[in-house]
């Protein structure tokens, strides 16, 4: 689905003109748009609002943003932004993280689906570990100036202790909270 599909078939949160009503979740824009609410159809100003209301993984902002990576713990927050930087400005990475990912482009869906079950899935866990492998080595070879808030060693103690161990800062968080038969007491 592409993202204006996406947008049009979000729920609208709220309808300004209406007092900030909030409709039924499964109201959409697209459904506003076709029938109005209480004689109320859609302006450009309220699809501005929308769009700024909608929180996909990785929203058009004239920039990238990823929402998923907001929310590390003070120890890893700066190693989602090193990956990054390590595969997008190092052009060598950038065409080795392309070659990993082609072979799967016809299979999106399929990978994100297997997604949910995070680095437990085989395929997720070993593309995890191409591409962290990938990005460790990019953001080795940028310039100084990029690598100013994280260390090379920063990103390759989470790499360590995450990725190549098939576990996530979840599975810290669970081991913190203690387990009996794996349910989380």
């Amino acid at each position: 689905q592409v993202y204006g599909e996406k947008v049009l078939d979000a729920p609208v949160i709220f309808i300004e003109e209406l007092d900030h009503k909030i409709p039924p979740p499964s109201f959409t824009f697209r459904r506003w748009i076709k029938d109005g609410m209480d004689g109320v159809f859609p302006t450009m100003d309220d699809f501005t609002l929308h769009l700024s209301l909608f929180f996909p993984e990785v929203r058009a902002r004239g920039f990238i943003e990823l929402r998923s990576i907001d929310a590390q713990s003070r120890t890893w927050q700066v190693v989602p932004a090193a990956f990054l930087t390590g595969i997008i400005y190092n052009r060598d990475a950038l065409n080795k993280t392309l070659e990993i990912l082609r072979p799967h482009a016809l299979d999106i869906h399929e990978l994100w689906k297997r997604s949910s079950h995070g680095l437990d899935d085989p395929l997720i866990c070993s593309l995890a570990q191409k591409l962290c492998e990938v990005s460790i080595d990019g953001f080795d070879g940028l310039p100084s100036c990029f690598r100013e808030s994280c260390s090379i060693a920063e990103i390759a103690t989470f790499y360590e202790h995450f990725t190549s161990s098939q576990r996530t800062p979840a599975d810290d968080l669970i081991d913190m909270a203690g387990r009996t038969d794996g349910v989380i007491e």
